[in-house]
């Protein structure tokens, strides 16, 4: 059939309209893909949250669910032991918290990695002053806690569907263990911890995290990752982007990951990223409470805290580490910074990421 003029210019109006729509189409699949990336979140379980009842669990895992994430990362599930007779005494059962975010996580379809032994002694009891043999010693006993937490925990985890892996507490910096020797004694207390999880949970992966100030090279650090990773059987290192702490600026992060993710990847492993969903707050300077809580001798530090950070951050955050990483993005962290659970500015923020979650199309 002939076609006339009026009809070969339609026919290609209509094809130019196609390709405007394919590309109108990729694009808006790439600012999706972008904008839904964080796959999971970081749950610090605080007393204040651990005391909350079932109901409000189940509200929070609900709302992480809703935000296309899968998987929930129990920070720690053990605290505050006590060493006892030959073993250790927790005042709060690490089996039992494990089994309470296993069973919330399975009814909302997510998966959770779990944990092991919190302490806030860690970055006083590592710190580069400290002779090595006494940072050794610390490290020994490291181990033996958080063998004993993962020993209480395994039976329970094991045996659950949503249980997804181990995840090593622990942090690792860019400050503390740059000396050949320091190096290899977090290489193999990060290796031999790896090892007795591999043990008790044989086909479960393993993550790790750790996080750069911009202290050591770029190079230094992938050294570092690479010494931690020949120990043991490590599966994944989260690295944490430091935006919202103040550690690296976008551009300090972009130089430090490249070298980075080679050596991770070098190494058969993956590179995770943790996008820090909050911005640090100035120190208020208040005279009358430093007053009141200095001993006559020294100035009470201002606490820390944060708030949450825009959503244009936090996807310039997604955009970066997506170039990079092999592995998951996991937030830190929805409970206390992008949910209704934490409510105000973090209610809002959890609305307008949900809001671009919900235009992308399924995946």
């Amino acid at each position: 059939m002939r076609m006339g003029r009026k009809g070969r210019r339609l026919r290609r109006l209509l094809r130019v309209f196609a390709l405007l729509c394919l590309a109108s189409t990729a694009e808006g699949a790439s600012r999706c893909a972008e904008r839904s990336a964080m796959a999971g979140t970081f749950l610090q379980p605080t007393e204040a949250l651990v005391a909350r009842d079932d109901a409000a669990w189940d509200a929070l895992f609900g709302e992480i669910a809703a935000l296309g994430m899968k998987d929930v990362y129990l920070q720690w599930s053990a605290a505050d032991g006590v060493y006892e007779e030959g073993v250790i005494r927790w005042p709060r059962s690490p089996a039992a918290l494990a089994k309470r975010v296993l069973d919330v996580a399975a009814k909302h379809g997510l998966r959770a990695w779990i944990g092991l032994s919190y302490t806030d002694a860690w970055w006083q009891r590592i710190e580069r002053s400290r002779s090595l043999e006494s940072v050794t010693v610390y490290l020994r006993r490291r181990l033996f806690v958080n063998e004993a937490a993962a020993r209480d925990v395994a039976p329970v985890a094991v045996a659950h569907q949503a249980f997804a892996g181990w995840y090593v507490t622990e942090e690792i910096d860019d400050k503390n263990w740059l000396e050949p020797a320091r190096r290899a004694a977090i290489a193999e207390y990060a290796g031999a911890l790896a090892r007795s999880l591999r043990a008790l949970a044989p086909e479960r992966p393993i993550a790790i995290s750790g996080f750069a100030t911009g202290f050591a090279s770029p190079g230094t650090l992938a050294s570092l990752w690479t010494s931690i990773l020949e120990k043991g059987p490590i599966d994944v290192v989260l690295l944490q982007d430091g935006i919202g702490a103040g550690h690296l600026d976008e551009p300090e992060l972009a130089m430090v990951l490249p070298s980075l993710r080679n050596a991770v990847t070098a190494a058969g492993r993956q590179l995770g990223m943790v996008v820090e969903l909050f911005a640090v707050n100035e120190p208020a300077v208040n005279a009358t409470a430093v007053k009141s809580e200095a001993t006559e001798n020294e100035t009470a530090e201002p606490k820390w805290s944060a708030r949450p950070a825009t959503l244009a951050r936090i996807e310039r955050q997604i955009a970066l580490a997506r170039r990079f990483a092999t592995g998951p993005l996991v937030a830190f962290s929805v409970p206390d910074y992008m949910s209704p659970f934490a409510g105000g500015n973090a209610a809002r923020l959890y609305s307008e990421y949900r809001a671009r979650v919900l235009r992308c199309p399924s995946r």
